[in-house]
C-alpha cells in the first residue's frame, strides 16, 4: 500500500493558528522561494531542513518552539542564524524563564512570544519581526529589563557645579 501522504502542519492541535498563518501569507506553502517547505515537526527535522536548504530559497522568518518532542529549539535558532544569516528568527513558547530567554537570545533571535496570543496577535507580530521589529512579550521584557538592571551599576552623575565654584556651570551663550 502506498504510504499515507504527511500533512505539512505540526501535529499538534493549534489547526486555528496555522489556518490563520496560512491565510495571511506568512506561511511557506506554495511560496517558490521557499520551495514549499512543510512544516518541521521535531529538532532534528528542523535542522535536516536547515542543513539542506538550497540558497535560492532564503528564510525571512522563522518560528520556533523551545520545546520540540526531540530536544531543545535552542539548537535550531543558532543553526538558523547561521545558515540564513538575514532570516529574522522568533521564539513562540511555553518557557518564559530568565535563562531561556537569555539563552535564545544568545543563540540569535530577534523576538520572544509567549503561547498565551490569539493566532491573529501572532500573525501580527511575525509581520512586525519581518519589518524589523523585534516583538518581545511584556512580562518576558520586563525579566530582561530586571536582568539588566541587576547587573548594571548605575551611570555616574556629572557635576552641574564646578569643583571649588559656588555658581552652575553654564555655557557661554547659557550666560548671555
Amino acid at each position: 500500500t502506498p504510504a499515507e501522504p504527511r500533512d505539512p502542519r505540526p501535529r499538534h492541535d493549534h489547526s486555528a493558528l496555522w489556518q490563520t498563518i496560512e491565510a495571511a501569507g506568512v506561511a511557506s506553502f506554495g511560496n517558490p522561494q521557499a520551495g514549499n517547505l512543510p512544516w518541521p515537526l521535531d529538532r532534528a527535522e528542523a535542522l535536516a531542513q536547515l542543513r539542506s536548504q538550497s540558497p535560492g530559497a532564503a528564510l525571512d522568518v522563522l518560528l520556533v518552539d523551545l520545546g520540540l518532542p526531540d530536544g531543545s529549539g535552542l539548537d535550531v535558532i543558532a543553526v538558523a542564524r547561521a545558515a540564513q544569516p538575514a532570516c529574522a528568527v522568533m521564539v513562540s513558547t511555553i518557557f518564559g524563564d530568565e535563562d531561556n530567554v537569555l539563552r535564545s537570545i544568545e543563540a540569535g533571535a530577534m523576538g520572544y512570544l509567549l503561547k498565551d496570543l490569539s493566532a491573529k496577535a501572532l500573525v501580527d507580530e511575525i509581520r512586525s519581526l519581518h519589518a524589523g521589529g523585534s516583538p518581545i512579550n511584556p512580562m518576558v521584557a520586563r525579566k530582561l529589563l530586571l536582568h539588566a538592571a541587576a547587573g548594571a551599576s548605575p551611570a555616574p552623575v556629572q557635576a552641574l557645579v564646578p569643583q571649588g565654584s559656588d555658581g552652575p556651570l553654564l555655557s557661554a551663550r547659557e550666560a548671555e
